[in-house]
């Protein structure tokens, strides 16, 4: 079976994925719950790092997740999406700008399977 996204553009390194996670501070999250829930956006922050991350998110009262999560935790995909576009290499080879600004790995996601839990409301 074939790697997607290739080896090249991918990379087990939690420490490179929390730093992207970091950077863009917004990802979608993809209930893995047989389609009760279609997948909605968050803003997400780094909690804690002592071997694993652990992201804490905020959902408005009114997003459709709140109610399709369970009280046990729902298994997800948390994807954080630097960028919607491609970058083609032969931009950067003409134009030295666009490759000084340009940081291979900044156009691919970064994402992880993960739990989601509900935490108590804070007034």
């Amino acid at each position: 079976m074939k790697r997607y996204p290739p080896e090249l553009f991918s990379s087990e390194i939690l420490q490179e994925a929390i730093a992207m996670a970091e950077e863009v501070k917004f990802a979608s999250i993809h209930p893995l719950d047989g389609g009760r829930c279609d997948p909605v956006f968050a803003p997400f922050v780094c909690s804690r790092y002592n071997g694993s991350a652990v992201f804490l998110g905020h959902l408005v009262r009114s997003n459709p997740l709140l109610e399709c999560c369970p009280a046990t935790p729902l298994p997800c995909r948390l994807v954080f999406q630097a960028a919607d576009g491609y970058i083609s290499p032969s931009v950067t080879r003409k134009n030295r700008k666009a490759a000084r600004s340009y940081r291979p790995g900044t156009m691919s996601p970064a994402s992880s399977w993960a739990h989601l839990r509900k935490s108590p409301t804070r007034s």
